[in-house]
This record gives C-alpha cells, sequence and structure tokens, in this order.
C-alpha cells in the first residue's frame, strides 16, 4: 500500500511538472525512477507481460532509427520517446477511474496555472509581441524560472493548455452531475472562452464547437430529447462557430480563418515519410518545406521515429475510441470522447513533442484509462 502512495506522488509530480515544463527535464529525471517501479512491478507480480513485450517493440522503434536524426537534442528525445510510452502505461495500468480522474485533474490545475501565468503575467510584458504579427511570448522553463524561450506564434502552444482546461471541465460536468460549485465550472469556463479569443486562433473556437456538440448529445442521450431538438442545436452551434470566426477576422485582422494552407505541410510529411519510411530529418534539410514544422503531432512521430509508427498512433486511437464506445456507463463514455477528441484535435493542428508533450503523455495513457474505466464500470449494475 505505502509503495502504492509513493507511486501515485511521483507519478503526480511527474504530469504536473510536464505540463508546466517547456523542456523535457521532468522526462529526464522521472523517467528513470518510474522506470525502476516499472521493473520491479513486471518482476515481482502478475502483470499482461505480452502487452508489455509489444510496447516495448515499439518503443524500441526510436532507438533502431537514431542515426536517421542530423540534431542531437532530436536523437536524445527519440531516446525519451522510447521510454515514456512504456512507463506511461504502467502508470495509469491498474488504477481505478477515481485515481486517474485525480491525475487528470492535476494536470487541469497545472494548466490552468500555465494559462493565467501567461496571460496575466508574461503577455502584459510585451504587449506588442502578444497581440502583434507573431503573436508570442516570452517564458521562462519552469514558467518561474529557468532558462529563457522565446515563443514566435507562442499562442499554439497556449492554445493546448486551454482545449485541455476545457476538456476536463466538460468531463466535470458530466462526471460528476450533482457538482455541488457549478458556478466556479461555468466562471472558469467563461474566462477560457475569453483566453481562447484573446490568442486570435481557429482553434479553440473549432475546439469548443466540437465539444460541444458532444456534449449536447450526451445530453440528448440522457434526456431522452426528440431528435429535431438536437438537429436545431447543430445547426445553432454550427452558426456561433461561423461568427465567431468572422468576429476574429473582424476584431484581430486574422483574415486567414479559412486558410487551407496547414493542407500543404500535411502533404510534405506524407511525402517525407513516403521517401523515408524508417525515420528521418527532411523537416530540416528540405529547402522548399517553408516551416519546420508540420503542424501535425502524427506526421511528425511517422517522420522522426518511423511510418509504421505513425500508423501505430492512429490505429491505437481507433481502438480505444471502440473501447469508449463499449462503454456502458453514459458518464464514464463521454469523458473518454472528450480525452480522445482533445488528443486527436490538437495532434491534427500542431506538432506536441517539443514543448507540450504533456498531451502526448495523455494520448499514451488513453488506453489504461479507458480500458480499465470500461472493466470498472461494465461490471457494476448501472
Amino acid at each position: 500500500m505505502l509503495l502504492h502512495k509513493i507511486l501515485f506522488f511521483l507519478s503526480s509530480v511527474f504530469l504536473i511538472s510536464s505540463t508546466i515544463a517547456f523542456s523535457w527535464l521532468p522526462v529526464v529525471v522521472m523517467i528513470p525512477i518510474l522506470s525502476i517501479f516499472m521493473l520491479l512491478k513486471i518482476l515481482t507480480s502478475k502483470v499482461y507481460l505480452i502487452r508489455y513485450l509489444i510496447i516495448f517493440l515499439l518503443s524500441a522503434l526510436s532507438l533502431y532509427t537514431l542515426d536517421q536524426q542530423i540534431i542531437h537534442i532530436e536523437w536524445v528525445r527519440n531516446i525519451l520517446i522510447s521510454m515514456l510510452f512504456p512507463v506511461v502505461y504502467f502508470m495509469f495500468s491498474g488504477l481505478k477511474y477515481e485515481s486517474s480522474y485525480k491525475m487528470l485533474r492535476y494536470i487541469h490545475y497545472s494548466c490552468l496555472f500555465v494559462i493565467f501565468y501567461v496571460i496575466l503575467i508574461n503577455a502584459p510584458q510585451n504587449f506588442d509581441l502578444f497581440f502583434g504579427e507573431r503573436r508570442g511570448f516570452i517564458a521562462k522553463e519552469f514558467l518561474i524560472f529557468g532558462r529563457e524561450y522565446p515563443f514566435s506564434l507562442g499562442v499554439t502552444h497556449l492554445n493546448i493548455y486551454i482545449t485541455y482546461s476545457m476538456t476536463f471541465l466538460l468531463m466535470t460536468l458530466v462526471y460528476n452531475p450533482c457538482f455541488q460549485k457549478r458556478w466556479l465550472t461555468y466562471s472558469l469556463f467563461f474566462f477560457l472562452f475569453l483566453a481562447a479569443l484573446i490568442t486570435q486562433s481557429r482553434s479553440p473556437i473549432l475546439f469548443l464547437a466540437v465539444v460541444f456538440l458532444i456534449y449536447r448529445q450526451y445530453v440528448f442521450y440522457q434526456r431522452k430529447d426528440r431528435l429535431p431538438y438536437f438537429i436545431l442545436r447543430i445547426l445553432i452551434l454550427a452558426f456561433v462557430f461561423l461568427i465567431g470566426a468572422l468576429l476574429a477576422e473582424i476584431f484581430f485582422d486574422q483574415i486567414n480563418s479559412f486558410d487551407n494552407s496547414r493542407f500543404l505541410f500535411y502533404i510534405k510529411g506524407l511525402v517525407h515519410m513516403m521517401d523515408e519510411p524508417w525515420g528521418n530529418s527532411l523537416l530540416l534539410t528540405d529547402t522548399t518545406m517553408p516551416l519546420l514544422n508540420y503542424h501535425n503531432t502524427f506526421l511528425s512521430m511517422g517522420n522522426r521515429i518511423a511510418a509504421i509508427l505513425f500508423i501505430f498512433m492512429i490505429a491505437y486511437m481507433i481502438y480505444v475510441l471502440y473501447l469508449a464506445y463499449k462503454i456502458k456507463n453514459p458518464d464514464i463514455k463521454y469523458s473518454a470522447y472528450f480525452l480522445l477528441y482533445f488528443c486527436f484535435h490538437n495532434f491534427m493542428i500542431e506538432d506536441v513533442v517539443k514543448f507540450d508533450y504533456f498531451s502526448l503523455i495523455l494520448f499514451f495513457a488513453l488506453y489504461p484509462i479507458i480500458d480499465n474505466a470500461r472493466k470498472e464500470f461494465n461490471d457494476q449494475k448501472l
């Protein structure tokens, strides 16, 4: 019991520090410690060795393709990714949903801290940078201390924190329907909505539209509402999204709300992956690539490690979606849907590996969290 408490504490510290930090230093420090606990569990208890073996084999891809990286830091990052997958699976495997939910809450608090700190402390130091053409900010490695990082287009990173907190607040409304402090949840949601407008981005507006659609589907399911009213709400939601995009153009002069340039990055990523399917650094050497970013985590992982990992990550997400669908408890089912969409949304618009890897940790944790919830709640009488 004491060992479990120590492990839960260390895992919580790891998640909080990884969320707040803009570097991989928490992974460097915590992964070796957590790996020792993982090996002890494998050696001393009955675990699904086949699952661990498959995970270790997939992780070994990162080591196999190390020589494809021409920059030392990317070489090191691939090693850390190879260790991250099995350790995160170990952290969440065997946990009751309540314990997993508590860890997700710690990530939520950490995200709120980052959002408040950047908007209230970092942004006022240079409003011209934050609201200017580059829409960035200067942040320290651990926000309050550490090396300084000049984030050009930094609001893209901030959006990931905003959308996760939105995700968790909706999970709270679903998982705790009798939650006494709903006014606080609604107030935080309103603040996050304002923060999303301040970042002048399309991403959180689209995210908000989709997750509210999922939430309305949950309410429709619970109340057995009439289908015409549900369709009407979808149309209203689509209209609100359109108005939000137009307001972003009017007030922030962002005449790119319907820009399709990201698809060009996706095509480049696919071409690079097909040219060198066993890991490559073409992102750095291709002179026709306009930005050093595919704006897509699936493509980033497929190029930095192997195309087979690109296929695995998509198959993994589809399988986890299937597991979520099989959960009989609607509160847990829709909470899982929110988490899945958070990962899918942000992976499709940004490469989270460098600075926002807490969402990559969450992605690796989806399977044990949702599979454990399926087993736990399907055994209960609804």
